[in-house]
Order: C-alpha cells, then structure tokens, then sequence
C-alpha cells in the first residue's frame, strides 16, 4: 500500500488492537506514526523491504511484551541514513540483535527502561563505526560492555542505573581516543574507589560520577 501514510487511518475505529502479538508490514513504504498507544500486547514486528527514503529516526517505546529486536539484512539496507535509535521502556526485551545492521550514518544509540536486557548489541566496534553518542539507562541486568570493544568515534558514553554495568579496566574505556564526556550515575553501590588507574582515557574533558554513597576515594 505505497498511498498509506499515517498509522491514524489504522486506529480510526476503535482504539487499536489491544491482544494483537504479532503484526507484519511488507511495501508500505510512505507510513509514518507511532504503535506504542495502539499495540500494547505486540511480541513481534516484521517490517519487509522498502521503507521510505531517508528515514532518519527509528524508535521503539513502551513494546512491555516485545524480547526480542533482530533486523533482517534487506531491513537494514534501508536504514542506510539511520542516523538516531531510541528502544525504551520494552520490559520484556532480553536481546537486542544487530547482526546485519549496516548503518554508515548512526550517530545516535539509546536503550532506556529495559528492565530485563542481558547483553548490549553485537560488534558495536565493527557495525557502528560512525555512533558518537551511546545512552544506557535503567538496564538492570547488563553486566558486561560490548563484545570487541566500543565504537572508534564515540565521544559522549552515559551510564545511568545499570547497576551491574561498573566500568573495569578491562572494558577498553582506556583506548578510545575521541571519548569527551562520560557520565556514570549509581551503578554498582559498593564501589569505593574510582576510577582505577588506567582506566580511563586522556581525552577525556568532562566526567561525572554521580550517587556512588559508598565512594571513598
């Protein structure tokens, strides 16, 4: 249906599809809107081919049943002027796939309110070589920074109630060199020095370290 433009025409009657888990969108490539009000039992979105040019932004919100995020290879060659990506407030998610996402112009990551992620995306450093700002907040369970290190440009890294996330020296924070502001709040709760030596890199301008009630040094 390339003549459908506004999910509004969807919800006309009623007010959306309250049981719908499963939901599939093939050559609708003019549709624009949000799904967050209108599907609020969604499990699994299939999105085929032909999104419309230069989509920039691609957000995720309030999908409290959704557990998984996969974009097939014909998906992501759409995406190739991605530049944001927000998945927030997805309780149910526990992975978060980005095994073909060849996005040459994101610039943007955020994951927020994802109560039950276990892992960050895959090969952040190989598949995101053009992020520059990374936001993780609320994430309970991450324990771990990405496999094989971190994007080469990324110059902002926010780190906000991940309580299991505490950047060691192992993490690679210490070799990338474009990384300008970091801001780390809570985290782990018996932290009591920070940072160790080596840590962190010498490009860094601005740093804050916030609610660490157990820091002493």
């Amino acid at each position: 249906m390339p003549n459908w433009k506004h999910w509004s025409s969807f919800l006309a009657y009623g007010h959306g599809f309250p049981s719908l888990q499963e939901l599939r969108i093939r050559k609708c490539q003019n549709l624009t809107g949000s799904l967050q009000s209108s599907l609020p039992s969604l499990k699994l979105l299939h999105i085929y081919r032909y999104l419309a040019n230069k989509v920039e932004n691609l957000q995720f919100q309030d999908c409290s049943h959704l557990k998984c995020t996969q974009l097939s290879k014909d998906l992501c060659q759409e995406l190739k002027f991605l530049q944001d990506l927000d998945i927030s407030d997805c309780d149910d998610l526990e992975f978060f796939s980005g095994r073909w996402m060849q996005t040459p112009n994101l610039a943007s990551l955020s994951l927020s309110n994802c109560k039950n992620l276990g892992s960050m995306p895959e090969q952040m450093h190989t598949l995101h070589t053009s992020l520059q700002a990374f936001c993780l907040s609320y994430c309970p369970k991450l324990e771990s920074f990405p496999n094989g290190g971190w994007p080469p440009n990324l110059y902002l890294l926010l780190i906000e109630n991940c309580d299991h996330l505490t950047p060691q020296k192992d993490c690679g924070l210490n070799k990338m060199t474009l990384l300008t502001r970091m801001t780390i709040i809570v985290g782990c709760s018996d932290l009591k020095l920070f940072p160790e030596e080596g840590l962190l890199p010498a490009s860094l301008i601005s740093v804050q370290v916030v609610n660490y009630q157990s820091l002493k040094c």
